[in-house]
């Protein structure tokens, strides 16, 4: 490409040249997502590890309490294979009547997802449970029951013949080797928990920290509406303003409304274009450093309406009409930006798109590219001093969208039968639709984060229940020579907590290198926010705690008597 426009360059000499951009087409269908889909299947795979590890735990238990009958087995001489084979079809068979059930879900909860998706999510509309997803499930299905369900028999096939049979059985699998493997599965689990809480805790906090952010308007008790004034009627900038202005004194005319005013222009997303622009006095920009601001054909009521505080000077009014001379209204971040701090920007003059115009007002900031946007520097110019043929009415009322319809509807056709009236939405409803994405992004991961803290807890309370259940005999004797009910209950706290420890520590460790994966999709916090990550670690270690007092609290109320006697 730059060579073929270097030869029309040649070619076309009297031009002015050209500039071309090359993007894939993957780019540019999911190049602004790109990030947050890799982020949620990440979360869905550690998910899918927390249960196949919650798994292993229940598959190492069942193990434990058929070592005698699989060592009897092997005694009267079952060859491996085929106990493995039986031990494999029903691991198999468990895992798949799991992924049914999970694809039962799936149905029900693919059309949450899509009505909490974000509508401008590509491809949203191609989201099904097609036979390519049903079979992946199924392949997944069948790996994890090979993987989490055989791993654990493989493992303790080498237990010795004589002991298993001699320890009316508890084999390894109870004894130093199953309880190890238990407290690496549990750390495990425990640290995949602490890496999705942290992403969920992330995407939480930066969430409240961009609906937190001051955009600069009061959006309570204001109704948008859209107008397009088009055709033959409408082809000179006179009859342009007549239209807009004729609709906006209907609409001032109505009972409830305090308020209406239309610009090209509506925070916090709709933005019509910016210009370069002079301030008369200063010494031209140089190239590369010009002088842009957002541009806004405004009429009056508007910075009113939307309650856009007026700093100093005054607003459009009558005054500013096509016949007036040129005027403009500037925001504080533009006279920031560039003047000095002791200059008064009232009655200097600024020139943009070729015309000189007097700054008559400064007004407050206001967002127009997106919640969670710095603040941009902004012209407003009088509407019929610059007039538009789209433009955005703020309608200020106690009144709901819906209640406004009619008087919106009858304003418009009253000038003009023919023209098209939009359905007016509340202010309040665009600045939500503009945070769609990231509050999807967060309620997600909320929700993947909140299913690990439970896989979490249940893990560590089925592997401390079952320590306790292995440990039953010894607790009895323990209780019987007199041993305290609070000793009992730490000692079991004892045992189960440092798996649990060591997760949150590697977890910790972990989520702080992944957090890099996700610093694109957050707002106002770094992806090391120290209170998310020491939130997480009070959340998760309380529920662990809890998870281990209560199989704790059951061994220290066992019965000695009938402890013995079971061993």
């Amino acid at each position: 490409m730059t060579g073929i426009e270097r030869e029309l360059a040649k070619d076309f000499p009297e031009d002015d040249g050209t500039e071309t951009h090359l993007q894939s087409v993957r780019s540019d269908t999911v190049g602004t997502v790109q990030r947050a889909l890799w982020t949620v299947f990440g979360a869905a795979g550690l998910i899918l590890l927390l249960a196949c590890v919650n798994v292993a735990h229940l598959m190492l238990a069942r193990l434990s309490s058929r070592e005698r009958e699989l060592a009897v087995r092997r005694a009267l001489g079952a060859h491996r294979a085929r106990v493995m084979r039986q031990l494999m079809t029903e691991s198999v068979l468990l895992s798949l009547i799991g992924g049914a059930a999970g694809i039962v879900v799936a149905f029900a909860a693919k059309r949450a997802l899509i009505h909490f998706a974000p509508s401008d999510l590509p491809r949203l509309e191609t989201v099904a449970i097609d036979a390519q997803t049903l079979m992946f499930a199924l392949g997944l299905s069948i790996v994890t029951g090979l993987l989490f369900g055989v791993a654990p028999a493989v493992l303790g096939w080498g237990n010795a013949l004589h002991d298993t049979l001699r320890s009316q059985g508890k084999g390894a699998s109870g004894g130093i080797h199953g309880r190890r493997t238990r407290s690496l599965l549990t750390a495990l689990e425990v640290a995949f928990a602490v890496v999705l809480l942290v992403g969920a805790g992330l995407m939480l906090r930066s969430f409240a920290q961009l609906t937190s952010t001051n955009l600069g308007v009061q959006p309570a008790g204001v109704t948008v509406a859209q107008l397009t004034v088009i055709g033959p009627k409408y082809l000179s900038d006179d009859s342009k303003t007549r239209a807009i202005e004729s609709v906006l004194a209907s609409l001032r005319a109505t009972p409830g409304v305090t308020g209406a005013g239309a610009s090209t222009s509506m925070p916090p997303t709709r933005i019509q274009e910016s210009e370069p622009f002079e301030i008369t006095g200063k010494p031209t920009a140089q190239p590369g450093h010009e002088r842009v601001a957002i541009y806004i054909p405004a009429t009056s009521g508007y910075v009113e309406s939307l309650g856009i505080p007026l700093l100093s000077g005054r607003a459009f009014d009558a005054r500013d009409d096509a016949t007036s001379p040129p005027t403009a209204m500037v925001s504080k971040e533009l006279v920031r930006r560039y003047f000095a701090p002791t200059e008064n920007p009232i009655g200097r003059e600024i020139s943009a798109s070729g015309v000189t115009r007097t700054i008559v007002g400064v007004v407050g900031d206001a967002v127009y590219e997106g919640v969670g946007s710095p603040m941009s520097p902004v012209l407003y110019i009088p509407f019929a001093q610059s007039p538009f043929p789209g433009i955005w009415i703020a309608i200020r009322s106690p009144q709901s969208a819906a209640a406004l319809t009619s008087a919106v509807r009858d304003a418009i056709h009253k000038f003009d039968v023919e023209l098209p009236a939009h359905q007016p939405v509340s202010l309040e409803s665009m600045i939500g639709e503009s945070v769609v994405r990231p509050r999807f992004n967060a309620w997600l991961l909320s929700t993947f984060g909140g299913v690990a803290l439970l896989l979490a807890s249940i893990g560590i309370y089925s592997v401390i229940a079952y320590g306790v259940t292995q440990r039953k005999p010894e607790i009895g004797i323990r209780l019987a020579l007199g041993a305290p009910t609070r000793s009992v209950v730490g000692m079991v706290l004892r045992s189960g907590m440092p798996p649990v420890l060591i997760g949150l520590v590697a977890g910790i460790v972990i989520a702080r290198i992944g957090s890099k994966l996700v610093a694109g999709l957050l707002y106002g916090i770094p992806a090391t926010d120290a209170v998310t990550f020491v939130g997480v670690a009070f959340v998760l270690g309380l529920s662990g705690l809890a998870a281990a007092f209560i199989p704790a609290r059951r061994a220290a109320r066992v019965d000695p008597l009938a402890a013995i006697r079971a061993d």
